[in-house]
């Protein structure tokens, strides 16, 4: 079946396009114009293009592939209908933007005061406007900088000799130094940084309201004489009067925690409180209730609040997070109270008050001879927790990397199986999926059942006790085992695994992952006699053979991904495992190797191997309807030692829902390798993967968004073993065999799941002769140069 000639589809757009374009001043009054374009150019460095942006009051209407498709929707509704349909495009379209002068010349003043908050005072703004015809302009902003203002020196004032001491000690970290650009924003950041590095050091009361700055620019040449200001904390008097004291310093001095605390019943039932059993552990005051109990050691250990230590804030939020991390509270809320006030005079050494006397030159305030230290917090917790065991039946679809279908589970959780917040899971699942056979219409199919359990324990299980170590990371401890049955139209597997593991929090960007202990045991009783003979090279029968993978494995994720932001963000993930090493030097002490010169555990070959993968997506949000995604996979993988060849669920393959999506899954290389069978499944795996990815998102309307997606990538063999024609990597060709597809995506995005069609076709074939291999726009379409996909979620 043959499609629209490329070059037709190409005027037939530009046609399309060409006459969109023709109605998008239909709702515009006559007299009005249509904001066009809104261009701005900067001259200079230091402020962007969309940092001036953001300050314009008018923003013309979104664009997608350069139409504005909200507003075209807005233009099929009629101004004399007024039924359902016409206020339903309304509703999902976006109304003319109007050129207003108004809002132009607000645009130009804000943009002047943010230019001046940035420190360029002597920065010029020409706006222009353009008129595009009679209902069409242009506004236009040339913004030439110039030179910035410039921090000169920075000194103090603190009255408060102990507070003052403690921005000085810290004062390599300041953002305010000479040289700096006299920037608003950075004088708020320090700041917000001195805020904070003072309420973690007891200041309680403290907060940035008490930082003033003033500058002097009298200096000359864009230079800045810049004074921080820390005013005395305001204290009402006996007789109402109001006087500035030093900042009090409060220690905590009582911690409670209610592990059930629900506030509306302890509001409405008098006798709630009374139903608690108070335990002191180790100084903290835990209150349990009857219908949930938790550790001690557990709470104790979460924690972050002691009794007779500073207020830290940086404590208190360790100990919501640590808290929120065990996934066993639905609210956890804070209240710190005063139960009585006592000052405690702290007199200041000889050391201390010669220290300030050399730094009088830069501190303008009065030395103080005492310290006011108020120790009289009490810190209360509430922990309010989710029902403690659930169970759920799911129908739900499945894409397993392209090949699609439907499955059952039925699972149960318990979330604090050893009164430890130790959450132990069970599932039961059944599958079924179809697979489509190569150059073929026709389908086959896959039916899996399988059950598993894991148990996840809030803390690192080590052969010595370490229940009351401390620690940020958020420690996690993952039991799991699985047992999985497939039967495939060419084969049926089953695959035992039994995994241990510990996951952490290193920064609240990376976390880790290393299981010392995974064990996979891969069983194929039963083999399809065709497909085992239709392979002709012993690496793809080496491939389908009973095997043990004993290994270990680690992974590296960074994200910077900000929840309920709608900004930049990046994600990187390197998983690396090997396997079979341990089992090896083992056996080589204990065992003679079979004939073939391998070794065997529980009868069967093990597998060894190295193997490493990187993944890296950039997702540039354009604005609230546009968002531009990148991505970089690179994986390797080397069989050694009792291997020949890397076991097939640890192969590389291209093509998919999530791959390269002008090919269906497994079908895709390795290098140039053309598999000439028609009529099996896709198999295609092999040793290395490179792949690179462009997705360009946008909103439609609705739960309605499109994409445009290109993928570059495919799989080679390293292995001598595999004599698959044009199959092994080769530096000096393997460019040539880079696949690229093209196509256009369809998903529903319901918030908590996403739902999504991808319809690919092949741009660059490498399997074809060289001179036919590139596809889109040198000959008509054919059917087999698509592929849909069905997918869960974004591709990555």
């Amino acid at each position: 079946m043959q499609f629209i000639p490329w070059n037709k589809f190409i005027i037939l757009s530009v046609i399309v396009v060409v006459t969109y374009s023709c109605s998008t001043t239909k709702y515009v009054p006559e007299g009005k114009q249509l904001l066009n374009k809104s261009e701005i150019k900067v001259d200079g460095k230091g402020v962007s293009e969309d940092d001036i942006a953001s300050y314009t009051k008018q923003k013309p209407n979104k664009r997608i592939f350069f139409v504005r498709f909200h507003l075209g929707l807005y233009n099929l509704s009629s101004a004399t209908r007024t039924n359902r349909f016409y206020r339903w495009l309304k509703a999902i379209g976006e109304e003319p933007v109007i050129y207003d002068e108004f809002l132009h010349e607000r645009s130009v003043e804000q943009v002047g005061l943010f230019l001046k908050s940035k420190g360029y005072y002597n920065s010029v703004i020409e706006d222009t406007i353009i008129f595009n015809g009679p209902k069409k302009v242009t506004e236009s902003f040339l913004i030439t900088l110039n030179d910035p203002y410039t921090v000169d020196s920075v000194f103090y004032s603190i009255q408060d000799t102990l507070l003052y001491r403690k921005v000085l000690a810290a004062g390599s970290f300041s953002l305010v130094k000479s040289g700096v650009r006299f920037d608003r924003d950075i004088l708020e950041d320090e700041r917000a940084r001195l805020s904070m590095l003072l309420r973690n050091q007891g200041y309680y009361q403290f907060n940035k309201n008490f930082i003033f700055f003033e500058a002097d620019t009298s200096l000359g040449r864009k230079r800045v004489a810049l004074e921080v200001k820390i005013v005395n904390y305001p204290m009402k008097t006996d007789n109402g009067t109001i006087v500035r004291v030093p900042h009090p310093i409060y220690k905590i001095k009582e911690v409670k925690i209610y592990t059930a605390y629900d506030g509306v019943k302890a509001i409405t039932d008098s006798s709630y409180l009374g139903a608690y059993a108070e335990t002191d552990y180790k100084g903290i005051r835990i209150f349990n209730r009857k219908e949930f109990k938790i550790k001690p050691s557990t709470v104790y250990r979460t924690n972050y609040l002691f009794v007779d230590s500073l207020y830290s804030e940086k404590n208190v939020n360790n100990t919501y997070n640590n808290f929120s991390s065990l996934r066993l509270f639905r609210n956890i809320s804070f209240q710190f109270s005063e139960p009585r006030k006592e000052a405690i005079i702290v007199e200041p050494s000889a050391a201390d008050l010669f220290e300030e006397a050399v730094d009088s030159s830069l501190h303008k305030g009065e030395i103080d001879t005492t310290l006011t230290v108020t120790p009289g917090l009490s810190a209360s917790i509430f922990l309010l927790p989710f029902s403690q065991q659930s169970y759920t039946v799911e129908v739900e679809g499945t894409n397993s990397s392209g090949d699609y279908g439907f499955a059952g589970n039925l699972a149960y959780q318990h979330k604090n199986l050893f009164h430890g917040a130790e959450i132990f899971e069970t599932k039961v699942k059944v599958a079924l999926e179809f697979i489509k056979k190569k150059g073929s219409n026709s389908f086959g199919t896959s039916v899996e059942t399988g059950a598993s359990t894991a148990l996840t324990i809030p803390r690192f299980l080590m052969p010595f006790r370490i229940d009351d170590i401390h620690t940020t990371y958020s420690p996690k401890t993952q039991i799991s085992s699985s047992y999985n049955f497939q039967r495939r139209p060419d084969y049926t597997r089953t695959v035992l695994n039994v995994t241990f593991g510990y996951r952490w929090n290193q920064t609240k960007r990376i976390s880790m992952i290393v299981n010392p202990i995974d064990l996979n045991i891969v069983d194929l009783p039963v083999v399809d006699s065709a497909f085992y003979s239709s392979l002709k090279d012993d690496f793809l029968r080496n491939s389908y053979q009973n095997h043990i993978v004993a290994g270990a494995s680690y992974s590296f994720i960074f994200s910077n991904r900000q929840a309920n932001k709608v900004i930049n963000f990046s994600t990187f993930r390197v998983n690396a495992d090997m396997a079979g090493n341990l089992l090896q030097g083992v056996s080589k002490l204990l065992k003679e190797p079979q004939p073939d010169g391998n070794y065997e555990f529980l009868g069967t070959r093990f597998a060894q191997y190295i193997r490493c993968e990187a993944n890296y997506t950039f997702n540039h949000v354009v604005n609230d309807a546009n968002t531009f995604v990148y991505r970089a996979y690179a994986g390797i993988g080397v069989p050694y030692g009792n291997s020949k060849v890397l076991p097939i669920e640890r192969q590389f393959f291209a093509g998919g829902a999530n791959s390269n999506r002008g090919w269906q899954v497994r079908s895709l290389g390795p290098g140039s390798y053309k598999d000439t069978l028609v009529g099996t499944y896709p198999t295609s795996s092999s040793d290395m993967k490179l792949e690179a990815n462009f997705e360009y998102r946008f909103k439609l309307f609705w739960k309605l968004e499109g994409a445009y997606f290109v993928d570059a990538g495919n799989i080679w063999a390293l292995s001598s073993t595999d004599t698959r024609a044009g199959a092994s990597f080769d530096p000096k060709r393997f460019y040539k065999e880079i696949a690229v597809g093209t196509g256009l995506g369809i998903r529903f995005n319901f918030g908590f799941f996403i739902f999504r069609i991808d319809s690919g076709i092949k741009v660059y074939d490498p399997a074809q002769d060289v001179a036919n291999r590139l596809v889109l726009g040198s000959r008509p379409l054919l059917f087999n140069d698509l592929a849909f996909h069905f997918g869960i979620n974004y591709p990555f």
